[in-house]
């Protein structure tokens, strides 16, 4: 499958730096849902940060999805995803319509 990576750079709250990586995964009735995208170390290295915003090739069977109930600071509940990435490639050139609505 092949999935959209953004790096977006974040700060803890003792002040450490460090990368999160999102993307959007596409279910088989056209809903999309976001998810944070995580690199096992032992298996894979992440994508570079600065090749991001990217398309990346993802097989299915080095990957998996999980789930998280979370409450936010507001009391709202939701879920939230995280995809495992075992192994990856560069796909194709990332082209961003995110304005194609507008005119």
């Amino acid at each position: 499958m092949e999935i959209a990576i953004f790096a977006k750079n974040r700060t803890t709250k003792e002040g450490k730096k460090f990368i999160s990586y999102l993307s959007r995964l596409t279910k088989k009735d056209g809903s999309e849902i976001p998810v944070t995208v995580k690199f096992r170390d032992d298996t894979c290295k992440p994508v570079p940060p600065a090749d991001c915003p990217c398309m990346i090739v993802v097989d299915k069977e080095q990957a998996s999805l999980s789930s998280k109930k979370f409450e936010s600071e507001d009391g709202q509940t939701g879920i939230g995803y995280t995809l495992w990435v075992g192994a990856w490639e560069y796909g194709g050139e990332f082209v961003d319509h995110s304005l194609d609505d507008f005119e």
